[in-house]
């Protein structure tokens, strides 16, 4: 029910995510209860400002924290794939990492240091409001939101740089000995014992004095399970058998004798392939040629002509767009983003009406895609 994410933004392209439970929990868990606390309408502070500035301010500093691993990641030469903000706060998803285990460290440091960093910034703005405040001169409901989250953000320090993988400190106690052992079995053990000393640790004051009712209780149980399973998960992996990964020269035998097999199955992938690098140089008449070889070859290959009504619409021939997205929704009628390519060539030609349709049969087929939103939000501005 709850299931898919929103695109925030790209960062160096890379798409920041945020899940819709993850931000549901945020609303339940920070927004909502803040926003009913009647202590804060009786000092004269919107509740409800209040809560919302809060949930928005987490946000916020969840990204932050989250790019600082992404930036620092991208400055030691990792290749950062994606950025997402969920149900346990965030994820920065590396394709590579850094050579140096205590780069690797470093990286995994550098989020809980944002968050202490967010802190410092926010206790300076939050003392330097408060006489302002106190003698009534100043916004109180800004006066509490940068106290909270000034809080919140020492919480997110503490919390992330604590040895328990796979938080972030976990993360960096497992990159730092394996840069001093070079011993993964050894590595993983030591760091399963101290993730597992945290899963005790943490458990044993939730239990002594915590009061957080039954979806706290269900909430702060699921975190130490996923501690402590992530930590067992590790030892266990590191027990395992090595595969020795193939030398450059049995990676490009390979490679050679995938694009042989395919070339053999896929006739029309070698004028494909053309087609598309003369596409990213912008020889959009060649590519259109190169892909007509290819239909010819294979005129059941969808691909082919999605790529062919691309390149016509990059061209400004959107009628012969339109003509072949009219062919691949024949046969493809559940996909959202032919619809929504063929209503950006509508749009293009001035057809506002037969681009509303499609953008609506786009987004009644998937609610988040992405090109279809952006034309809805387009076309609202268009005089009906």
């Amino acid at each position: 029910m709850f299931g898919g994410s929103i695109r925030l933004f790209n960062f160096r392209g890379v798409p920041v995510t945020i899940s819709i439970f993850g931000l549901l929990l945020i609303v339940l868990f920070w927004v909502l209860p803040t926003a009913s606390n009647q202590s804060y309408a009786q000092v004269g502070a919107n509740s409800l400002l209040i809560g919302v500035g809060i949930g928005v301010g987490l946000v916020i500093s969840i990204i932050i924290h989250e790019l600082s691993h992404a930036i620092t990641g991208m400055l030691f030469k990792a290749r950062v794939t994606a950025i997402e903000l969920n149900v346990l706060g965030g994820a920065t998803y590396f394709d590579s990492k850094p050579k140096s285990y205590y780069l690797d460290a470093l990286l995994s440091l550098a989020g809980p240091a944002s968050n202490f960093v967010l802190w410092f910034v926010l206790k300076l703005a939050y003392q330097g409001i408060e006489n302002s405040v106190r003698q009534g001169g100043g916004s109180i409901e800004l006066y509490i939101i940068l106290g909270q989250l000034s809080f919140i953000n020492l919480f997110l320090g503490i919390f992330n740089a604590l040895p328990g993988f796979p938080l972030d400190g976990g993360q960096a106690v497992h990159s730092f000995v394996m840069g001093i052992t070079r011993n993964s079995r050894f590595s993983a053990g030591l760091t399963m014992v101290t993730g597992l000393s945290v899963v005790a640790y943490l458990g044993y004051n939730a239990l002594r004095g915590g009061n957080f009712g039954g979806v706290g209780t269900f909430f702060i149980l699921y975190i130490l399970f996923w501690i402590g399973s992530s930590s067992v998960a590790l030892w266990q992996q590191a027990g395992k058998p090595v595969k020795i990964p193939p030398t450059p020269r049995q990676q490009a035998e390979r490679q050679q004798k995938e694009s042989e097999d395919r070339a053999k199955s896929h006739p029309g992938q070698i004028p494909f392939q053309q087609g598309r690098d003369q596409l990213l140089s912008r020889d959009y008449t060649g590519a259109i040629n190169s892909f007509n070889q290819a239909i010819q070859l294979e005129p059941r290959e969808m691909s082919y002509l999605d790529y062919r009504a691309y390149a016509f619409a990059q061209m400004g021939n959107y009628g012969q767009a339109i003509t072949d997205y009219n062919e691949l929704l024949e046969k493809n009628p559940n996909r959202a983003d032919f619809f929504a390519a063929r209503a950006n060539a509508y749009k293009s030609l001035g057809n506002f009406e037969a681009a509303r349709y499609d953008v609506e049969k786009a987004l009644s087929i998937n609610p988040m895609e992405g090109q279809a939103m952006q034309l809805q939000s387009e076309l609202n501005k268009q005089v009906r």
